[in-house]
């Protein structure tokens, strides 16, 4: 179990849409992760179960430093946001894993809130699922097949994308089982 957070007192972002303007402040994020792991008795990772999440929140407290149109400089800005994780991963047999994974960001809040009087505009959440299978051939090498659906939130309405990814990982140059 952990738990983490950052704080940026000089947080500066430059947007360009819809006028070009700059921002300025302060910007945190707390959170905590989770992991619990089971290491089978089986040789090459068969029964091995690993499963992790991880929960995180962050504000950003900026103001108009430049704006190209209307607001004047010092109006406040403030961005809420969350975000989560949480996946699994089980070998089923020696060296074959498979994995699952969503993940979420905006589920809890996702929002902006301009100016003094408070005015608040909220966005929907953006959510992924991930699926992996790897075959570990050799200790030097891994062949793996992912797939990732997305649902995410844009100005113009929800995109949908399907991902498919195959790829081949192997290790060369010195290795830590060949030091003396």
């Amino acid at each position: 179990m952990g738990l983490f957070g950052v704080l940026a007192t000089e947080q500066q972002e430059v947007h360009t849409q819809p006028v070009k303007h700059v921002l300025r402040g302060d910007y945190w994020v707390a959170g905590t992760d989770w992991v619990y792991a089971y290491d089978a008795p089986h040789q090459y990772g068969k029964g091995d179960f690993r499963i992790s999440a991880e929960y995180l929140y962050a504000v950003k407290d900026l103001e108009v430093a430049h704006h190209g149109g209307s607001p004047p400089v010092g109006d406040a800005r403030t961005f809420r946001e969350d975000g989560f994780y949480v996946q699994g991963r089980y070998g089923f047999a020696a060296n074959w894993r498979a994995a699952l994974r969503y993940d979420a960001v905006g589920a809890g809040v996702n929002e902006k809130t301009v100016g003094a009087s408070g005015t608040a505009e909220t966005w929907d959440a953006s959510h992924r699922a991930s699926a992996v299978l790897t075959w570990t051939p050799t200790h030097y090498s891994r062949l793996q097949a992912q797939w990732s659906g997305s649902d995410i939130a844009t100005e113009s309405g929800r995109k949908r994308a399907n991902q498919y990814f195959l790829r081949f990982i192997a290790s060369m140059g010195q290795h830590g089982a060949h030091e003396f």
